[in-house]
C-alpha cells in the first residue's frame, strides 16, 4: 500500500510521528483538523502519491488537497518538505511549496530511500531531465551531501530502565504470561475525524496475580488526539495467566501491540 514503507521509515527515526491520510474523500472539516494538527507539529513531511486519471488528462490531486499543502507551507518558520511519488509533472501545480523531492517511482525501496534523503542520511544530487513549462527548466535541482549518519550506522542507545525487578523473555526458567481477557482500545472522536490508523507498541508488567502493572509506550502512534492514552488504558484492563519462574508465579515484562484500524 502507498506510504506503508514511508511512514514506517519515518517512525524509525522519529518515533512520535503522527501520520494522517488525506484523499479525495476527505471532507472540509477533516481538512481543518489536519491544518490544526500541522500547527502543533515541529515539522511537516507530506508524501504525495498520484497517478494520471485515465482518459481525463488531469492529475489525481484535487484543488482542496493542493490548497491544504499551500496553507501548511505558509508557516515559514516550520520545516516543510513535500515528497512526490510517481509522475514528476505533479510538481507543476505545487511549485509554490518551499521544498519538493521528486522520486519518479512508487515502490517500497523508493519510499525508504526518500526518507533517508529527508533525514540527511544520503546525498541529494538529482536534476530534472525534463522541462516543466513555465515552472521548472530542465536541470533544476540541488546538490546536498549527506549530513547525518545512516540509521543502521548509528551507535545503539541505552534503553531507560523499566521494571528492573521483573523477569523477561529468554531468562532461564521463565514461562511467559498468557492472555485470558483483553479489551480493544476505543477511538477518540478527534482521531476518527483525522483518520488516524496504526499501531501503538507498549511494554508492560504482568504481575504475579495476572493483573497489569506498569505500562510504557515503546512506539507512539498519536500523542495529540489520545490514541496512545487509549491504548494504555485498554491494556491495563487485560488479564493474564501469570508468568512463572521455576514453576512459581512472578512478575514478567512483556511487549504488546495494539492496532487502530478504521473500518
Amino acid at each position: 500500500a502507498p506510504s506503508r514503507t514511508f511512514i514506517a521509515s519515518l517512525k524509525l527515526r522519529w518515533p512520535n510521528v503522527t501520520a494522517i491520510e488525506v484523499s479525495d474523500r476527505t471532507t472540509p472539516s477533516e481538512m481543518e483538523l489536519v491544518r490544526a494538527l500541522a500547527k502543533r507539529a515541529d515539522a511537516v513531511v507530506a508524501s504525495v502519491f498520484v497517478r494520471i486519471a485515465s482518459y481525463s488528462g488531469r492529475m489525481d490531486l484535487t484543488p482542496a488537497q493542493m490548497g491544504l499543502l499551500e496553507s501548511i507551507a505558509a508557516d515559514e518558520k516550520k520545516p516543510f518538505v513535500t515528497v512526490l511519488f510517481g509522475n514528476p509533472y505533479t510538481a507543476m501545480p505545487l511549485s509554490k511549496l518551499p521544498a519538493l523531492l521528486v522520486t519518479y517511482e512508487q515502490f517500497d525501496a523508493m519510499e525508504a530511500a526518500a526518507v533517508r534523503a529527508v533525514a540527511g542520511e544520503i546525498p541529494i544530487g538529482g536534476k530534472l531531465p525534463i522541462t516543466m513549462p513555465g515552472v521548472f527548466p530542465s536541470g533544476t535541482g540541488l546538490a546536498r551531501e549527506a549530513i547525518a549518519p545512516r540509521l543502521d550506522a548509528r551507535p545503539a542507545q541505552a534503553t531507560p530502565s523499566f521494571a528492573p525487578g521483573a523477569a523477561r523473555r529468554g531468562e532461564p526458567g521463565i514461562t511467559l504470561p498468557r492472555v485470558l481477557r483483553e479489551k480493544k482500545p476505543p477511538y477518540t472522536k478527534e482521531a476518527m475525524k483525522a483518520k488516524l490508523q496504526g499501531t501503538v507498541a507498549m511494554e508492560l508488567v504482568v504481575q504475579a496475580d495476572g493483573a497489569v502493572g506498569d505500562v510504557r509506550v515503546l512506539r507512539s502512534l498519536d500523542q495529540t488526539y489520545g490514541l496512545d492514552e487509549q491504548a494504555v488504558k485498554a491494556v491495563k484492563e487485560w488479564r493474564f495467566a501469570p508468568g512463572t519462574k521455576d514453576g512459581k508465579p512472578v512478575a514478567v515484562a512483556v511487549e504488546i501491540e495494539m492496532t487502530f484500524t478504521l473500518k
